[in-house]
């Protein structure tokens, strides 16, 4: 366990463990001087860890929120062979154990997830509603915007049948994922970045990605979607379709204008940072500002931000 203390937050790192008994590493971040009371839970994207998340957790969590963060298995400083799982059903598992370790509370707790995250956290909303009083996607995995060629799908089917643990390597370059160039390099030097994926994880989120679809319906509780209208990674129509499928009656949408796939990675990060604040604090006020339950408004929109 680590500790340490810095521009008013104060951030604690720490290892549970899995059902099957490996170590997964979990990032904690409170506001100094904030009783802990309501949680955004962040789960990050394929290829990347908790970390590449920390900016931003810092300038939610210097609003008041307590923000945890986990590396998923095969991933960052967590354990299991890197980049695969054999279900996918292991990462909605692994998110299970966060609830007692971290004595959350499912009234107070908002699960944020971008990119592969954003399918695990809208996957983990649909089979457990109860545990959660929100939900952020941000550029969620809901279909592929890079094709791969049917030679590597049926070598990949092969292998994930007879040698799951097969390893193929990942094309997206970081000009794919930000205009930053700043954290273009950084992405590019980061040691525990991932630059492949197994074959049994390929089709293990080939069949996330139908169920997450055949059981849009499901998702009833506030959700907000951010979508980079220029995403070379994952389809901002996709996520338009079905979003528009969604039934929560209280749902928003944001297509960030000239947006590419990694919003917080983005030159203007922080206005992004503000539209989560800003929602997060209308769904789950502070608890000393309210001294009683206060009905949730209907929010039904999609807005285009420049």
């Amino acid at each position: 366990m680590h500790c340490e203390q810095d521009s008013g937050v104060f951030q604690k790192t720490t290892h549970l463990q899995t059902s099957d008994g490996l170590p997964l590493f979990v990032r904690r971040t409170r506001p100094m001087g904030y009783p802990p009371g309501r949680t955004l839970l962040v789960i990050h994207g394929a290829g990347e860890h908790s970390q590449r998340h920390e900016r931003w957790s810092r300038r939610v969590a210097l609003d008041g929120w307590e923000v945890v963060a986990l590396d998923h298995r095969g991933y960052g400083l967590s354990g299991g062979p890197h980049a695969h799982i054999d279900n996918f059903d292991q990462y909605l598992d692994d998110l299970d154990r966060l609830w007692p370790a971290m004595e959350l509370n499912p009234a107070r707790t908002i699960l944020f997830g971008h990119s592969l995250g954003g399918l695990i956290a809208a996957r983990y909303a649909q089979t457990r509603p109860g545990q959660l009083a929100g939900l952020i996607l941000s550029s969620p995995l809901l279909a592929m915007q890079l094709r791969v060629p049917a030679w590597k799908r049926t070598l990949g089917r092969v292998c994930s049948l007879i040698a799951p643990r097969t390893r193929f390597k990942s094309t997206i370059k970081s000009e794919q994922l930000t205009r930053d160039p700043v954290a273009q390099s950084t992405r590019d030097a980061d040691p525990l970045r991932r630059h492949f994926v197994t074959a049994s994880w390929y089709f293990q989120v080939l069949d996330a990605l139908v169920q997450v679809w055949e059981e849009s319906t499901k998702l009833t509780l506030p959700t907000l979607l951010l979508q980079g209208d220029q995403d070379e990674v994952v389809s901002p129509e996709a996520a338009l379709r079905w979003w528009l499928t969604v039934p929560s009656p209280d749902k928003t949408m944001r297509l960030m204008a000239g947006h590419l796939h990694e919003l917080m990675s983005e030159p203007d990060w922080e206005t992004t940072a503000g539209i989560v604040s800003d929602w997060l604090d209308a769904r789950c006020p502070e608890l000393h500002t309210i001294p009683f339950e206060r009905p949730l408004g209907v929010s039904f929109t999609l807005r285009r931000s420049a």
